[in-house]
């Protein structure tokens, strides 16, 4: 029995030990050293695109609404890419599709491969639009497209380490929409730079995600030291009294409950 009972107090001490560095250490002062900066492969992502649309559907509702034009669909008669103002290729195409998709839905704005426009000429695009099946068409210019990474490490203590890294991509686009009489109805530029953060903590027993961080026209930000305290605390009150250990001191801070019918605490 003695042999048990120390076994038991040593896989206690063990898994105190491992849960301590994840949740308390993460709100030490960081000391980051750079490992890595670039560019990465950013081929088929549609973070940036998305974004810029997003902010095309915004602007668009407010300075169409008054115009009767904000629930109008649009048919896209030209998307063009670079400096150069070059036609879009094929996958380009359809990172626009899925961006589109996120953004507006596939049923607003519509794209048909077949019938895009191969220079970017005026003259050819008030054609399209006269000859358009939709009540507005507009031509897609991104002018600008870059990403870059950049990984941090942050050696802790021992083999316990925090690897940060940040994704980031920016882009440039031009959005030009005219109604079947060739007037412009819309006209703006858009500069988007999304950004993604993630904290990855490096451990003897596993590499656990610890952090998430998302900067963009819908940014998001998820502590999961916090979410395990949340949990915590809602799982405790959501007990019914008698299978609480209640007048246990803990030196960990309980979050509220997230549970608006939770029982309330024993005082």
């Amino acid at each position: 029995k003695k042999g048990v009972f120390t076994t038991k107090k040593l896989f206690l001490f063990f898994l105190i030990f491992q849960c301590f560095p994840v949740l308390g250490c993460l709100n030490f002062a960081h000391e980051w050293t750079v490992i890595a900066t670039g560019t990465y492969d950013s081929t088929g992502n549609v973070f940036a695109l998305s974004n810029a649309f997003f902010q095309f559907k915004e602007e668009f509702g407010k300075q169409s609404s008054s115009k009767n034009h904000a629930s109008e669909t649009i048919s896209v008669a030209g998307v063009f890419w670079g400096e150069k103002s070059e036609p879009a290729s094929g996958d380009q195409i359809d990172c626009f599709q899925r961006a589109i998709n996120l953004s507006w839905g596939p049923d607003r704005i519509i794209i048909d491969p077949g019938k895009i426009l191969m220079t970017d000429d005026s003259e050819k695009f008030l054609e399209a639009a006269r000859n358009g099946k939709t009540p507005l068409s507009a031509t897609v210019h991104v002018k600008k497209f870059a990403s870059d990474q950049l990984v941090l490490l942050d050696l802790i203590f021992f083999n316990w380490a925090l690897l940060r890294t940040v994704f980031r991509e920016e882009l440039t686009m031009t959005v030009q929409v005219v109604d079947r009489a060739g007037d412009l109805v819309f006209l703006d530029e858009f500069n988007v730079s999304p950004t993604i953060l993630t904290d990855t903590m490096l451990s003897p027993s596993g590499n656990y995600l610890t952090y998430f961080e998302k900067h963009d026209c819908q940014p998001w930000i998820l502590d999961f030291g916090e979410l395990f305290q949340n949990v915590a605390s809602s799982t405790y009150s959501a007990r019914s009294q008698m299978f609480r250990m209640p007048d246990i001191p803990s030196s960990i801070p309980m979050a509220s409950p997230l549970f608006k019918d939770a029982p309330p605490e024993k005082q």
